[in-house]
């Protein structure tokens, strides 16, 4: 079971990969506490942080929910599309 497993972990796409790791860089953002320092992007200063840090990190959220909420998706439908493809074409 373990051999099946870790052949099927093989031969996911590198696409739903990707995916993961946009999906698990925000999780890590946002357990870091990175979304108070979202006001900053709005011109509003997070609360005991000063702009030169809450800046980048506040950026740098907002990219990566954007990339979770835009192209984790299509990613994750594109290597969808792969195994069907792959799936029909060994059949």
């Amino acid at each position: 079971m373990i051999r099946r497993f870790s052949k099927a972990i093989r031969a996911m796409p590198s696409t739903l990969w990707f995916a993961f790791a946009i999906g698990l860089g925000f999780a890590v953002l946002h357990v870091l506490g990175a979304r108070d320092m979202v006001s900053v992007v709005s011109g509003t200063p997070a609360p005991g942080v000063p702009f030169e840090i809450a800046a980048p990190i506040g950026l740098l959220y907002v990219m990566s929910w954007l990339a979770l909420v835009v192209v984790a998706p299509i990613l994750a439908i594109m290597a969808l599309i792969q195994i069907a493809t792959r799936r029909l074409v060994e059949d």
